[in-house]
């Protein structure tokens, strides 16, 4: 409030009307690999199997090496799976690491939560370039590295499991086991394909069909295109991989070969991170909030802007409320939004740094769901 020299009636006015905040899209994936055409390390976007093709050279198509034949064919599962947008990521054949372009991009990127490395899966020679990408995805805070696991290796026992050497990230998810895919032309071959492009084209579709904040697994998330899986997972291999934090893929009687786990390579180490949607929501909401809270940037710091925020943020949750994303049948159980005195010290105040703490209640899916059955007796009374 500035000075007053002269007595009289100043006007000053104020703006704080509750500024809505939009949700981001996290339903985008980006691709990273090998191609046989293109700019390297570039991100392009792209929103069909055609527009890829024309920039990156034909899918499945013509002389490609064999991993650029896994990005194409990843991306075209990405797209008949439910993805609407990729960007991708071409890197060099003759080398595994990118310039730094392709990975200080990420941050950049709108509508982006997934990143997919088709070709390149969690074995020594490939481990050092997708911890890259694995430590860029979490400087974003926003995107989950879809981790591909090796072909042709069985994972029947906790010991296989840790043979593999996985990282235990909050921000890295795996499925198990790669995809038999019919060849164009050919159907009655198939070709074996890593799962990160067809599971990040799932990923899309349940977010448009039931919300980011649903676990992307069940019946509901059968793989389409897919004809088979490099292995069979029965309930005792699932039993050995779920505790883990590995996906299972099986082939559902009645329904065919689809997503039955929906869990975060965290999950032993840190159980808080276990679940797939939970860090998924969580970046949105985080990501939506620092979005839609950019206007404050200048304005006075004290309590007519931190009551405006609270607003704004409250508001917010409350939309999600009110779509059956959180726990709770009052938004009091819900969530809770504070920005006030008590989240700010003075040397914050006096830096222009504005504390805003949520807290919210996320729904976790009902992996076991236990059924308890007895039999009435003639005697019985109850």
């Amino acid at each position: 409030m500035q000075t007053r020299k002269i007595p009289g009636v100043y006007v000053e006015e104020a703006s704080f009307v509750i500024k809505p905040i939009e949700g981001v899209s996290l339903s985008d994936a980006v691709f990273v690999g090998e191609c046989a055409a293109g700019t390297e390390n570039v991100p392009t976007p792209v929103s069909s199997t055609g527009e890829f093709e024309a920039s990156f050279g034909l899918a499945a198509k013509g002389k490609q090496s064999h991993r650029s034949d896994l990005m194409a064919r990843s991306i075209r599962g990405y797209f008949e799976n439910g993805g609407k947008k990729a960007w991708v990521i071409r890197v060099a054949e003759d080398r595994r690491h990118t310039d730094g372009r392709g990975l200080s991009s990420l941050a950049d990127l709108d509508g982006v939560g997934a990143v997919c490395l088709p070709g390149f899966t969690w074995t020594d020679c490939e481990k050092t370039f997708i911890q890259g990408w694995l430590d860029a995805v979490v400087r974003t805070r926003h995107l989950l590295l879809i981790i591909d696991p090796p072909p042709g290796i069985e994972l029947r026992s906790a010991a296989d499991v840790k043979t593999l050497g996985l990282p235990a990230s909050t921000y890295a998810v795996m499925y198990y086991p790669w995809l038999q895919v019919r060849r164009e032309g050919r159907p009655a071959r198939t070709v074996l394909l890593p799962p990160s492009g067809h599971v990040a084209g799932v990923w899309a579709r349940v977010d448009a069909d039931r919300g980011i904040w649903t676990a992307p697994a069940g019946v509901d998330t059968m793989l389409k295109v897919v004809s088979g899986l490099e292995f069979d997972v029965g309930d005792a291999e699932q039993g050995v991989l779920n505790p883990l934090g590995i996906n299972a893929l099986r082939d559902l009687p009645g329904h065919g070969p689809g997503i039955w786990g929906a869990r975060l390579l965290s999950t032993a180490s840190d159980p808080e991170w276990k679940y797939v949607n939970v860090r998924r929501f969580t970046n949105y909401i985080e990501h939506s909030i620092e979005a839609g809270t950019g206007w404050v940037v200048f304005e006075s710091n004290d309590e007519p802007l931190w009551t405006a925020i609270k607003r704004s943020v409250e508001t917010f949750l409350f939309g999600l409320f009110r779509q059956g994303s959180l726990v709770g049948t009052k938004p009091e159980e819900a969530f809770f939004v504070r920005c006030d005195s008590s989240t700010m010290t003075p040397n914050d105040i006096v830096n222009g740094i504005v504390n805003i703490f949520v807290g919210f209640a996320p729904l976790k899916p009902a992996e076991f769901v236990v059924l308890r059955i007895s039999q009435k007796t003639a005697r019985s009374k109850r």
